[in-house]
């Protein structure tokens, strides 16, 4: 029963762990997406803008 019991533990630590990381790298890597579309963002009207310099329709 004890070793039950332990082994249960351990797996329930396991999962713990596991999902914690997840999360770690879910916030991580959804951080660095918001980073890099901020950056598109910011760079799509500067290039627009100097095509739009050497003579645009609109």
């Amino acid at each position: 029963f004890s070793v039950n019991l332990l082994i249960l533990s351990s797996i329930s630590l396991l999962i713990l762990f596991v999902i914690k990381k997840y999360f770690e790298i879910y916030s991580m890597v959804k951080f660095i997406t918001i980073i890099r579309i901020d950056y598109e963002i910011l760079r799509i009207p500067s290039l627009s803008s100097r095509a739009c310099s050497n003579g645009c329709s609109e």
